[in-house]
């Protein structure tokens, strides 16, 4: 648990001080408590309702259990339309060294003090919850902007959130890897699964997968496709515009990235489900160190 609330204070300590850097947004901004972030400064009206979304169940995927997978999930309007709105929100995003990023639903804490999503991601939220069959309902969002090339180190998620996690790939597709813990990713060895995320695909990935396994993306403009657990993704044929993502395939068989995002869907406990299996408030306190700062 202290390794992952050093990542976790390390990425919130980043925001912070990139947030403190952008112009507009510091203890002194326009509509904000002296403090506290103007963390969500675009008009809402410019957002664009969602066309209905898919209810498909995703299925388990490669050795690692509890790793589910939908390819194919979203239609390409559906994916034009949050992209489109994620791209008029380009206020919300602060920049990292290695991405962009935005967080929706509020500050993590703890203590969690939430926020409103915007309708359309309340209601991607929703039906991400129900055609994964996730509990408590998913109440956070957290969405980020790769260049080709960026990626993020092996990590896990931790405790501030309930044991799992729902990736949503937008743009470009990407190979995601999962290790067996610190000690495998430190290794430099293969990684104990490896996907193809294809634009428009859903990950889920729960319990072990979530708790135990790192994830990660490499930060590399190309990636080798030998040895993804959804190799026959490669030989499929679909109608056309069905598969975009196969312009990224280059003559050496490996994949070359292209603009990316993400969104990272999970629940943060709150009220009765604070504490629920030691992935509540209290694991958070428990976990973090005696100076936050320390992690930045």
């Amino acid at each position: 648990l202290a390794a992952d609330w050093f990542s976790y204070c390390t990425m919130k300590a980043l925001i912070r001080r990139a947030k403190e850097t952008s112009p507009g947004t510091g203890p002194q901004s326009k509509g904000g408590k002296e403090g506290k972030e103007n963390l969500h400064p675009s008009d809402p009206s410019e957002d664009v309702p969602l066309p209905p979304l898919p209810t498909d169940l995703p299925r388990q995927i490669g050795s690692v259990a509890t790793v589910r997978l939908l390819e194919a999930w979203l239609s390409a309007e559906a994916e034009a339309a949050i992209l489109g709105n994620l791209r008029r929100r380009r206020k919300d995003f602060v920049t990292l060294r290695t991405k962009r990023t935005a967080r929706f639903g509020g500050d993590v804490g703890p203590p969690f003090v939430p926020e409103a999503l915007p309708g359309w991601l309340d209601e991607l939220c929703g039906v991400v919850s129900t055609v994964g069959n996730l509990t408590p309902r998913a109440n956070h969002v957290l969405v980020n902007h790769y260049e080709p090339g960026q990626g993020i180190l092996p990590h896990t998620d931790g405790p501030a959130y309930s044991p799992w996690a729902a990736i949503l790939s937008l743009g470009s597709a990407a190979v995601f890897d999962f290790w067996l813990d610190h000690a495998h990713a430190a290794t430099g060895m293969l990684p104990a699964l490896s996907l193809l995320l294809p634009p428009r695909s859903l990950l889920i990935f729960s319990e072990d997968a979530y708790q135990k396994h790192l994830h990660g993306l490499a930060d590399r403009p190309c990636d080798t496709l030998e040895g993804i657990a959804n190799s026959s993704l490669l030989t499929r044929t679909g109608s056309p515009g069905t598969m975009p993502w196969q312009r990224q395939l280059q003559a050496d068989g490996s994949l070359r990235r292209e603009e990316r995002y993400s969104l990272t869907i999970r629940h943060v406990p709150t009220g009765e489900h604070a504490n629920s299996g030691g992935y509540g408030e209290e694991a958070v306190k428990a976990a973090a160190p005696e100076d936050e700062t320390t992690a930045g």
